[in-house]
């Protein structure tokens, strides 16, 4: 498979998951103009629950995504993994994967 479809295959797994994450941050917005001048505590618990789920969620589809790519884009998952990005670190048990550690 040539780099630029290797490219175009990622950026095609990529754009849903991306598209899919700003859905979750216009509904936070909208909640946010409705719930954070009325019980702004009520709003941080909300907010915080909305976008763990979309984490959750779409962890999945991360670990999907690179697993199918392979190569450069399962070692770029992992140091991902190693440093906390949050959905990629869900995604990649660090017990299943062989980390060097620095």
């Amino acid at each position: 498979m040539t780099q630029s479809a290797r490219n175009a295959k990622f950026m095609t797994g990529l754009y849903p998951i991306v598209m899919r994450y700003l859905r979750v941050k216009k509904k936070v917005a909208r909640m946010r103009k409705q719930l954070k001048s009325v019980d702004r505590e009520a709003y941080y618990d909300e907010r915080t629950a909305m976008w763990d789920e979309a984490h959750e969620r779409e962890a999945k589809a991360i670990r999907k995504l690179f697993d199918s790519m392979g190569g450069l884009y399962n070692k770029l998952a992992q140091d991902w993994a190693r440093l906390g990005v949050p959905s990629c670190r869900d995604a990649f048990d660090a017990t299943r994967l062989h980390l060097t550690m620095p």
